[in-house]
């Protein structure tokens, strides 16, 4: 979630709850102030520290360039040599330490009363009305005042054009995927490509952000204009995580970037970006029933944080809104032995 540590002190509203939560939390679990022997952790600063970096929707400073074909050797070879270390080097939580299933499902009517309540205490303003009668003709402006001129606008709607095919044909191979993996279903299919609105919206939002960067290199190389995410079952999940990542190999795409948030407080599940063999990028995420839900439930709240009109005051409490939404989300176990990809150094 791009943005969201970028801001000192958007966390500190509702951290002596959060603290107090932490201490109730049972050794070894990721957000504890306790290791599994018992004993304390070292100090942060903040309780905010120990939370591990988000997802986030930014693409890398430099256009990456093409990926070339792999083959089925390599593939098998790199996931079953990673697997195998990253299986040595880490464990996961105590089985015992979980949180329950079932008990997340009955706390998530909570939740979502939690949520409405927070929408009634921070009513969103009306937008008042965008003035285009000075923009140029063929420019596009969207509701939160984003805008690409004539030229940037044709550059940005012939690249949605041209990935719309892409994106059938990733959606067809990634349903012989599902098929080829025991216990893999795909949730969220009509978020699969993004929708001309937002995809300008982001376009620009990036542009403006990255002005070395050309309107044709943002449009072309957008990650999550195309977003899939695979959900299993906790007792599924890391074996269906690597069976996944072999198929994908296997039908032609390489992945570009992996992040582990399971170990997160905000955000529980895998996020990944992969190329196919014509050079689009494209995004998967791994999830189980309830984080996958618990995403869908936080959405509100992270459009709200990357939003300029949110106060710190409400961002704290939207990250405190996250924190509780996540906190109770089963973790699978061997989850937190997933690596990132690249590795990050030590």
């Amino acid at each position: 979630m791009a943005g969201q540590q970028d801001r000192p002190g958007a966390v500190e509203t509702g951290s002596e709850n959060l603290v107090q939560r932490m201490e109730r939390l049972p050794p070894g679990h990721p957000s504890s102030t306790y290791d599994e022997d018992g004993s304390r952790k070292p100090p942060v600063g903040r309780p905010a520290d120990r939370e591990l970096p988000l997802p986030d929707e930014q693409k890398p400073d430099a256009d990456p360039a093409a990926p070339g074909s792999s083959s089925e050797d390599v593939s098998d070879r790199r996931f079953s040599d990673a697997r195998n270390l990253t299986a040595r080097e880490s464990e996961s939580p105590d089985a015992e330490s979980q949180p329950d299933s079932r008990s997340w499902w009955e706390a998530l009517p909570h939740f979502k009363e939690q949520w409405e309540r927070h929408e009634q205490r921070w009513p969103q303003e009306a937008r008042p009305q965008i003035d285009r009668s000075q923009d140029e003709p063929g420019s596009w402006r969207g509701d939160g005042d984003q805008y690409l001129t004539a030229e940037e606008n044709l550059v940005a709607g012939h690249a949605l054009e041209r990935i719309r095919p892409i994106e059938e044909k990733v959606n067809a191979a990634l349903h012989e995927i599902k098929a080829e993996v025991p216990g893999c279903d795909l949730v969220g299919l009509k978020f699969s490509l993004k929708g001309e609105e937002r995809f300008k919206e982001k376009v620009s939002e990036e542009v403006r952000a990255k002005p070395d960067r050309s309107i044709a290199a943002v449009s072309d190389n957008m990650p999550d204009a195309v977003r899939y995410t695979f959900q299993f079952d906790r007792e599924d999940y890391v074996d269906g995580y690597w069976s996944t990542l072999g198929c994908m190999e296997q039908h032609g795409y390489e992945m570009d970037f992996s992040r582990n948030s399971w170990g997160s407080s905000q955000y529980k599940g895998i996020n990944t970006r992969w190329w196919t063999p014509s050079g689009q990028l494209f995004e998967v995420q791994f999830h189980t029933s309830e984080s996958f839900e618990a995403k869908q439930l936080t959405h509100g709240a992270y459009e709200r944080i990357r939003s300029p009109g949110a106060t710190d005051e409400e961002r704290g409490e939207l990250y405190e809104f996250q924190s509780d939404v996540s906190a109770g989300v089963p973790i699978p176990a061997d989850a937190l032995t997933i690596p990132d990809y690249p590795k990050k150094e030590a």
